[in-house]
């Protein structure tokens, strides 16, 4: 009897797969974005200072996710897909210099020399942790 030999050619499933996670990572990096701008939506009232500055009236309580004043931070957050030979990576996030005390609180003195004790108003890592079930159910789809 003679041997067979089965012979695969993995190019076309290595395509397919790679498109499918490149989908699956981009759907869920849109919606984390998508979930923390919903979070940072809640406005506001706000008055203007002497300066023309504006102050928030109702600010966001400790755990609760930070309510806008004038829309800069909502609208600072954006996001990216980068692909290399080897990892398809979704980040999103912002540029702004608050979101880190934000996200995370701050107890010290800060940079203009007042004592600050304000607690982490989370809405980044909650809209990750929100999104990973959405992430998996997408993975389970043929």
């Amino acid at each position: 009897m003679a041997k067979q030999r089965l012979k695969w050619n993995v190019a076309p499933l290595k395509r397919e797969s790679n498109e499918k996670m490149q989908e699956v990572i981009t759907k869920g990096t849109l919606e984390i974005h998508n979930r923390i701008t919903r979070k940072v939506s809640a406005g506001q009232s706000v008055r203007r200072t002497k300066s023309g500055g504006l102050i928030g009236l109702n600010p966001s309580k400790e755990g609760e996710a930070p309510k806008v004043v004038s829309g800069r931070y909502k609208q600072s957050f954006a996001f990216d897909i980068v692909r290399s030979q080897r990892q398809i990576i979704g980040r999103t996030g912002t540029n702004q210099k608050q979101a880190r005390r934000l996200e995370l609180g701050f107890v010290g003195v800060d940079s203009k020399g007042r004592r600050i004790s304000q607690g982490p108003r989370p809405h980044m890592m909650n809209s990750l942790r929100e999104t990973i079930p959405y992430v998996r159910s997408l993975l389970r789809k043929k």
